[in-house]
């Protein structure tokens, strides 16, 4: 096992996570430099960011302390449990810098869309309605009043709900 930090953390992965997590001192080391390539070489491939891996490594590390006690004696109190606690919160900011960051536009996020999804025909078009909420308990049903397709621009050749025409 070994441990390795440059002082730069532009320089590699592995410098970078250990930034973030304040894994720097060779004299007091939270995590050994194969245990943090294990977590960049596993999560790289889902969120390609050493933000997201320095949270796992976090989580890590506070499961580690989760086993230390509270020793009180003579009136000394050692409480090693806040370790775990302040690790913990260090990997759920991590993790919110992790959202922020894949929120900026520079990782782009996509949710909803499927790959190769093609409009089919054969599905009914979504329609609302005015009160379709009000009794949310009857579920889904034909809502009555003047319906309004979510095909606005027309594209489907539906009623889009718009007048279009001048009065």
């Amino acid at each position: 096992m070994s441990f390795s930090y440059s002082g730069t953390p532009s320089d590699s992965d592995l410098d970078e996570v250990r930034f973030y997590l304040g894994d720097t001192n060779p004299e007091d080391v939270l995590l050994q430099d194969e245990e943090v390539q294990f977590v960049i070489n596993k999560w790289n491939q889902i969120h390609n960011s050493n933000l997201f891996n320095a949270a796992v490594c976090a989580d890590m590390i506070a499961g580690h302390f989760a086993r230390e006690v509270t020793i009180s004696a003579d009136g000394v109190s050692i409480q090693m449990s806040e370790l775990q606690q302040k690790f913990q919160t260090l990997g759920e900011e991590l993790r919110d810098q992790h959202k922020l960051y894949a929120a900026s536009g520079v990782m782009p996020d996509v949710g909803g869309i499927m790959f190769g999804e093609v409009y089919d025909s054969s599905i009914a078009p979504l329609v609302w309605s005015k009160q379709m909420h009000d009794n949310k308990r009857a579920g889904r049903q034909d809502y009555g009043g003047e319906m309004m397709s979510y095909d606005l621009l027309g594209v489907l050749g539906g009623n889009s709900g718009l007048d279009t025409e001048a009065p």
